[in-house]
């Protein structure tokens, strides 16, 4: 005796059999699709910021950090105090951080050291890789090395390049994620470079 699914089987006529057949191999099609996208997602380099954005902060006093810049001297934040303070949290593989490296250093190269400070600092990078970077991009202003990503955590980044500005007094007042342009870092520092008196 049949069972009821092969009952129903057999009564199908061609077409209908063509039919399921079609949409059975559409269904597989689609899963194997989104199977691949999702393996090709998963080997993109994680937490590498491609899409540019302000993102809000809630103003706090900067955390302090001593770290050691490229050339063995140690950098603090409370050194920079004083100063407009635009922190980049980059990685030397990181191609949005390559990309925006020329940005930072026309930035750097038109401000007033007296008034703004920029420091680069690679997170979970080696020395020589972040001084071929640096020789690789023309990057003259300082960076510092956070090896184990301490800093990062104290000052919430969750991806590179990452950009975090503090005002004169010490206290955290903007952050932008992703690569930036000259006008988002113009944007990021001109209320902040008027408050500290200029």
């Amino acid at each position: 005796m049949l069972s009821r699914a092969r009952l129903w089987i057999a009564g199908l006529s061609l077409g209908q059999w063509l039919i399921g057949l079609f949409g059975a191999a559409v269904v597989v099609g689609l899963l194997v699709t989104l199977g691949v996208a999702l393996g090709e997602q998963s080997r993109s380099q994680p937490g590498v910021n491609t899409l540019a954005r302000n993102s809000a902060i809630d103003p706090r006093p900067a955390p302090d950090f001593s770290l050691s810049d490229l050339d063995g001297n140690t950098v603090s934040m409370s050194e920079l105090r004083g100063r407009v303070v635009v922190l980049n949290f980059f990685a030397s593989w990181c191609v949005p951080c390559k990309l925006e490296a020329p940005v930072l250093e026309d930035y750097w190269e038109a401000s007033d050291p007296a008034r703004v400070a920029v420091l680069g600092i690679g997170l979970w990078d080696q020395h020589d890789d972040a001084v071929e970077f640096a020789e690789t991009y023309g990057v003259s202003f300082p960076l510092a090395l956070d090896h184990d990503g301490a800093v990062g955590v104290d000052y919430g980044v969750a991806g590179i390049p990452e950009t975090l500005v503090v005002d004169h007094l010490g206290v955290l007042r903007a952050r932008w994620v992703g690569p930036l342009s000259s006008g988002s870092l113009d944007e990021l520092t001109r209320d902040l470079l008027r408050e500290s008196g200029g």
